[in-house]
């Protein structure tokens, strides 16, 4: 992005879409005077609002900008449009823009380390709320009771399953799995709320899941994104954004190749 910056003239207006807490246009604002606006749908927090060098509209949708159409020079996202209705919040993008040619995306990709590796976790958190759910729950109340046979055939089974399910690794970890069950068996006869434990723990796990199921989701409307620029006649460049060393995907951009920031985007 910053190289997008230095292409870009002085005073340009640029709208960030999915801005956060901002830190994107503090990167373009970098030896830069420009004029950004960041929107956001969530409720961002006040200090980062009153800290970012331009301005922050939080509880805005993408899909329904408050905006004049052509006021920004530039509209750029990263990580952030695939999550919106794609066929809404393009027809804004080009809205809002002088040139409908002049916007930058970077977003996720399906075949990404990071998009796979998360694949791995929500799987094994699937498993673990269809079928080890029911184990916890009886081990935690037999810790409570000091059952020790409930106690050890529910651990055997939760050991097997783990077994089972160690060629992911990642998975394991990532749901917290190995963590919670380390943390059962280590205070095995003390006094603790294993029940609230478990309760705290599957709720972290429904939210996991939650928020793995909207990432996926986004990474896989990469295609409806492409689709729907082309509609446009642009001539669409696309381009892949890879770790240094190990050469692995990490996202892609997209920008109209007649555009006049033309540039090489790196991680």
């Amino acid at each position: 992005m910053q190289r997008f910056a230095d292409n870009i003239e002085e005073h340009s207006t640029i709208l960030d879409i999915g801005t956060g807490n901002g830190a994107l246009i503090e990167i373009l604002q970098t030896n830069h005077n420009f004029k950004c606006i960041g929107v956001d749908k969530a409720l961002i927090n006040k200090d980062y609002i009153n800290s970012v060098n331009g301005e922050i509209l939080s509880g805005v949708s993408a899909e329904q900008l408050p905006f004049k159409n052509g006021q920004f020079d530039h509209v750029i996202s990263q990580f952030a449009i695939e999550y919106t209705n794609v066929n809404k919040s393009i027809e804004e993008v080009y809205r809002v823009l002088k040139s409908k040619n002049n916007f930058v995306f970077i977003c996720h990709h399906p075949e990404s380390v990071i998009i796979k590796s998360n694949q791995e976790i929500l799987d094994t958190s699937i498993k673990i709320k269809s079928k080890l759910i029911a184990h916890l729950d009886n081990v935690a109340k037999a810790l409570v009771e000091g059952r020790n046979d409930l106690i050890k055939n529910n651990f055997e089974f939760i050991d097997a399953f783990i077994f089972e399910n160690w060629g992911n690794l990642n998975g394991l970890k990532g749901s917290n799995l190995l963590a919670f069950v380390d943390f059962l068996k280590r205070n095995q006869g003390k006094e603790v709320n294993f029940v609230k434990a478990l309760e705290l723990f599957k709720k972290e796990l429904e939210l996991l899941i939650l928020r793995l199921q909207e990432l996926i989701n986004a990474a896989d409307n990469l295609s409806v994104i492409v689709n729907k620029l082309k509609e446009s006649e642009i001539e669409l460049e696309l381009g892949h954004i890879r770790e240094d060393k190990s050469a692995a995907l990490l996202a892609c951009f997209m920008y109209a190749k007649t555009a006049q920031h033309k540039c090489t985007i790196e991680s």
